[in-house]
This record gives C-alpha cells, structure tokens and sequence, in this order.
C-alpha cells in the first residue's frame, strides 16, 4: 500500500515524551488512540476492499533514475 500520512494533534507532541524513556503507555490518551483507530480503519478498510490495486506511479527502470525536483534530482 502507498504510504498516507495522518497528520497528529501538537497537544503532546515534541514534549519530553516524544521517543524518550518517557514515552510509554501510561502516557497514552485513550480517547486519541481511540480516535485514531477509527480514522485509520476508515481509510484502510474502503482499500482492502476494492477490485483493484490503487493506481501506481510506475516504478523506475533503473534505481539510479530521479525525478526531476527530487533530493539528489537533475
């Protein structure tokens, strides 16, 4: 699957628990895990059940090739 990204609520990101040794489970908010669960299975579950694969870029003939404008492009 092509990679979404889900934009996080600020309230508690960036703190001292972000990816720290504080960064544990009695941290979590459960209504915002709850919340981002719902939001994440809206959007998978239409995809897992579709007919068809969703529509590609296709892929580089040769690893060496970038699109122009890309880190590293011409």
């Amino acid at each position: 699957m092509p990679g979404f990204q889900f934009i996080q609520d600020p309230v508690a990101y960036g703190t001292r628990t972000h990816h720290g040794n504080m960064d544990v489970w009695d941290h979590a908010i459960a209504d915002d895990l709850q919340q981002a669960s719902v939001v994440m299975a809206t959007f998978v579950w239409p995809i897992a059940q579709r007919d068809a694969m969703l529509p590609r870029r296709p892929a580089p003939r040769d690893r060496t090739e970038r699109r122009p404008g890309a880190a590293g492009g011409r």
